[in-house]
């Protein structure tokens, strides 16, 4: 019984992981960061420039009706529309990065996606999503600490961003940081209450950081 309720939390704590990075996911502008506080992320198809104008709608605006939304599949909607907005730097060039960033993450091909998102983000620091990509590949590869630090950055640019603070809470979770996992996770649910896989982990967090309900 213990072996088989271990096989399910590590399917559990997979696909929270999977799901974590939602936008492929932390930050201070120096480096280290200590968030008391905030993964890989699956590239899903986003709207084309030339299809729903909707998706170019203020990404603040569409943070806030992912907050409320009303079911799953308004959820998915909003977020493919937020991940686009995140999405175009305003640049040609760093857009073309980002892709293949992407491809290469997919890929695993951790190495050249390190080394396209390090130009990203010397190109265009001013974009959430270099470092939260950046965040996730460092992420993959268990180098937590570097992870932390561009998730710091992600948030300090985008403090909704749903992915950075889900990786966030997978990597204090994976650390056995429980109650600061329990805390991220927990900020992440609140910008998209239908992150998959992170509210069952929530509650299991938060019985074994707060005890059961009497």
């Amino acid at each position: 019984m213990i072996g088989r309720s271990r096989t399910l939390l590590a399917g559990l704590v997979t696909g929270a992981v999977i799901a974590a990075f939602v936008v492929l996911a932390p930050g201070s502008a120096s480096g280290d960061v200590g968030l008391d506080d905030p993964p890989p992320q699956s590239f899903d198809p986003a709207p084309d420039r030339d299809g729903d104008p909707a998706a170019r709608r203020p990404v603040e605006a569409l943070l806030d009706r992912l907050s409320e939304a009303s079911d799953e599949a308004e959820a998915r909607q909003l977020e493919r529309m937020i991940v686009y907005n995140w999405r175009q730097s305003g640049s040609p060039t760093v857009d073309l990065l980002l892709s293949r960033a992407a491809e290469a993450i997919e890929d695993d091909e951790f190495g050249t996606a390190i080394a396209f998102l390090d130009t990203i983000v010397e190109l265009a620091p001013e974009l959430p999503e270099g470092w939260n990509m950046r965040a996730t590949v460092y992420f993959r590869i268990d180098e937590y600490q570097r992870a932390i630090n561009d998730i710091g950055r992600t948030l300090s640019l985008q403090p909704r961003h749903f992915g950075a603070l889900s990786g966030l809470g997978m990597i204090f979770h994976r650390l056995d940081e429980k109650e600061r996992a329990l805390s991220a996770l927990r900020q992440a649910l609140e910008v998209h209450p239908y992150l998959p896989n992170i509210e069952p982990l929530v509650e299991r967090l938060r019985i074994e950081v707060e005890g059961r309900e009497i």
